[in-house]
């Protein structure tokens, strides 16, 4: 239900609605089929098909969505066009390595999390607040998600006591979550 609260107040940006159905997801709090639709438009919308496409998958595989017909079905196929191959990952992940600023390795990372290899995804969220030029408590947020998703704890809970701003509700329900997990 907490997570519920920010979700339905609204006002969250792009990147903490993106965080929040990540969170969504993780927890297992993802309910039926509004949650499944609502979490894959806005990781499609941000970018993130490969996320978004696996996402659709899981709902169908359990049973909370049908893929096989009507918006489901338009939402899985566009996903699945957004989704980036294993060179179009390596690519950006070359490309966040030359880059001046973290704005690539942010971008490289963001879709090494949405292909589910998190920890590859927490290396480019470090290079990303190394090379600066990004928000940081976004980074650290999306840092934190990768290394909890990754199995590193307390790495974590480290990145999340780093967020700040607007973004540290969302940091503190994350951590919530993680104090629960074993």
């Amino acid at each position: 239900d907490a997570i519920l609260v920010p979700r339905e107040i609204g006002g969250l940006d792009e990147g903490a609605r993106v965080g929040l159905y990540r969170l969504m997801r993780a927890s297992k709090s993802l309910a039926g089929e509004r949650d499944y639709f609502e979490a894959a438009q806005a990781l499609n919308a941000a970018g993130l098909g490969g996320e978004a496409n696996a996402l659709l998958k899981e709902g169908a595989a359990a049973d909370m969505i049908n893929t096989s017909r009507g918006v489901a079905k338009d939402l899985l196929a566009a996903s699945a066009k957004k989704a980036p191959s294993k060179a179009t990952l390596a690519s950006l992940e070359k490309k966040a390595a030359s880059s001046a600023t973290g704005a690539d390795a942010l971008a490289a990372g963001d879709a090494y999390y949405g292909a589910g290899d998190y920890a590859k995804a927490a290396a480019l969220y470090h290079t990303a607040l190394q090379k600066g030029s990004v928000d940081a408590n976004l980074v650290n947020s999306r840092l934190g998600m990768a290394l909890a998703l990754a199995g590193q704890k307390a790495e974590a809970e480290a990145a999340f006591r780093a967020v700040g701003g607007p973004r540290s509700n969302l940091a503190s329900l994350w951590l919530a979550w993680l104090s629960r997990r074993a």
